[in-house]
This record gives C-alpha cells, structure tokens and sequence, in this order.
C-alpha cells in the first residue's frame, strides 16, 4: 500500500505490484483445511478500461448494457409490440423502477410481457444476449489479467507473451472457482467484495443475479391477464 498526500487529505492507494496481490477463498470453502486459494492484484485505472475495451471490443461484442440504455430500449419494445396494452404495460415497467410491484397480477403481466419483448423485438434481444455473453465471458478475462497465482490447486500458472494467464491453462481449474476468483477479481478493482455469506455461485453467473424482469413471470410463463401483441412481420 502507498500514502499520497493531496490538498491536505491521505489517501490510500492500493499497490498494483504482483507482490501485494491479496487473498480470496471462495465463501463455501472458507471452512475447510487447504481450501484453494486465489491470490488477485490491483490494476490501475488505465488497466481496468482496457480490460472494458476487451470485452467490448468484436472479439466478444461483451461491453456493459447501463441500466438507462436496456430500461429506455425495454419501453420501446412495449410500446411496439404491447398492442392495446401498451401504455398500460409502459406505466407498470416505469413503476417498476421506483419500487417494487405490490400487485402480484401486476408483477406477473409485466414479467410476461417483459419475456415477449426479449423475444419478438430485436433491439432488446441484443442487449439481453450482450448481457448473458458479457456474464460468460468477463469472470474469464478479469481471472487472467487480475489473478497471480493459486494455492491447492492443481495446475500451474503459464502466461503468454502479454503477460496474462494463458487461458488454455484454466481447463485445470474447477469452473466454478475460477468463475468466483474472476468475478472477485473483477470486483475488487472497484472495491467491491463477493458476498461473505453465500452458498456456492450457481453455473449462470457466481454472485451475479438477473433481474426477475428478464425471466418469464412463472413455471409455465402464464399470468392472470392476457397480453395483445403486435408481433412485428
């Protein structure tokens, strides 16, 4: 760690050097003897918009969706395709934004219509898909540029010619760990910390959850109220 003194104020600047790279275990192994052991350093600002640039760039089309762009192109879609129900269903969506829906018939017109919207209009997919590859692909890349080195773990580090962690040399790692050490990784660099108590990170994403807006409302997608459609041609 350094200290800078700045109009009178300290601050704390972590250190981006390998050597000060900082523990993590994942949260359902901290219990156990040996647990496998991820150590994460910090990169400096410059670094962490060039991993954004990666992810962004047409490799992986994986840049981040801002909540405004996905909610603004969300009401576009109903208004599109919401048929008669349009308006209604753009009041509920903006609603839903200040706090929650009280109305279970309201919640679930709206899920289901939300589910209609990310597959009947096309603008809307994208950044549904954009979301998902960026969920796949982020934890992978963060792992590689932002992870040291392992303990009790089989495998050895092997990084290529730009200085990042090879990615043929993670098939060793369990997928899940890897996932959370990327997503700690990740996180960190914005002082950000995975949950302490969580149960092991599903398949779809570690910690990160999907807003129950971008599911189909119920088992079998089906809600109190009917929605009329103008399914584009």
């Amino acid at each position: 760690m350094g200290r800078q003194a700045h109009h009178g104020l300290t601050m704390i600047i972590a250190s981006t050097a390998p050597a000060a790279a900082q523990p993590y275990t994942p949260s359902w192994l901290a219990d156990q003897p040996d647990a496998a052991t991820f150590y994460i350093r910090a990169g400096d600002v410059i670094e962490r918009e060039m991993l954004e640039a990666q992810l962004s760039g047409p490799a992986y089309g994986a840049g981040e969706v801002w909540p405004w762009e996905k909610q603004a192109t969300l009401l576009d879609g109903l208004g599109a395709i919401g048929g008669e129900d349009a308006a209604q269903l753009i009041a509920l969506a903006q609603a839903s934004t200040q706090a929650a829906l009280d109305d279970p018939a309201e919640r679930s017109l709206l899920e289901q219509a939300v589910a209609l919207v990310a597959q009947h209009y096309p603008p809307y997919r994208m950044l549904i898909e954009q979301e998902g590859r960026r969920r796949a692909v982020l934890p992978v890349i963060a792992f590689c540029r932002y992870v040291v080195r392992w303990e009790n773990m089989e495998g050895d580090v092997q990084r290529g010619v730009d200085g990042l962690i090879d990615p043929a040399t993670l098939s060793a790692l369990p997928p899940l760990m890897m996932r959370s050490a990327g997503f700690e990784a990740y996180n960190r660099q914005y002082a950000v910390t995975a949950r302490k108590n969580s149960d092991a990170p599903s398949k779809s994403g570690a910690d990160h959850r999907i807003s129950p807006l971008d599911e189909p409302s119920g088992k079998d997608g089906s809600s109190g109220e009917s929605i009329t459609l103008k399914i584009p041609a």
